[in-house]
């Protein structure tokens, strides 16, 4: 359960400024906060996006804020394989959370979706082993379908911001039968931000990008003349 209280309680106080070094004032900030935290709240009072029959396997991502609060995101891997298999159906959701910053920018690269050969190195590093029934993986090792990694750039503190969406026991099987230039496709943000579950999945999403881009204005990471166009209309 989301409880993002200590997170907004922590962008409000004197302790932000001197942990994350912030040396800029940024206009009209502890209201912007207080907006967003309303905005948060008003969003889970919205329905549960209507998907039709798409009942399919759901991915969670925990995210952990600085505040001590989480936030476990849902993206519907169903509806996301529908949105990668036929484009036009992109064309029905609104554009109002596009935006092209937020391509995928990877290989000169400037796309929403890429298909890709992953190296076994690469995907080493983001298999959830954890999360992997090594019998079933054994039996993935030899499949032709693509393994769906998701971009987080810019919302993600990991040092490699990506994320097996689809295709975990895939990846893991491959790797570890040695198996090199695995079959896959890079998803970017403007793609998978339409396969979230609910309208409060969408509105962390683009509150949490915009309060990492003010705090990276505020201690000089990026010109204030840069921000705006990285920034979603809340």
């Amino acid at each position: 359960m989301n409880n993002l209280d200590n997170f907004f309680d922590y962008l409000l106080s004197m302790d932000i400024k001197r942990d994350l070094k912030l040396t800029k004032e940024y206009p009209n900030y502890r209201e912007i906060i207080k907006s967003y935290k309303v905005k948060l709240q008003q969003s889970k009072l919205e329905p549960i996006i209507t998907l039709g029959s798409l009942k399919g396997q759901i991915y969670t991502l925990p995210f952990d804020l600085i505040g001590g609060s989480t936030f476990e995101l849902k993206i519907n891997i169903e509806l996301l394989n529908l949105l990668l298999e036929n484009k036009t159906e992109l064309n029905k959701f609104s554009d109002s959370d596009y935006n092209k910053e937020f391509r995928i920018k990877v290989n000169n690269c400037d796309e929403d979706s890429m298909d890709m050969l992953f190296s076994k190195d690469f995907l080493s590093r983001i298999v959830y082993e954890d999360q992997v029934d090594k019998e079933y993986a054994k039996k993935c090792v030899n499949s032709e379908e693509a393994v769906i990694c998701g971009d987080f750039t810019g919302l993600s503190t990991n040092q490699v911001p990506f994320f097996i969406l689809d295709g975990n026991h895939k990846a893991y099987g491959k790797v570890k039968a040695g198996k090199d230039d695995i079959r896959g496709v890079l998803v970017g943000r403007n793609i998978w931000i339409k396969a979230l579950m609910t309208e409060e999945d969408k509105m962390f999403i683009k509150i949490f990008n915009n309060i990492n881009f003010i705090l990276s204005y505020r201690n000089g990471r990026i010109l204030k003349c840069d921000l705006n166009k990285y920034m979603y209309n809340i």
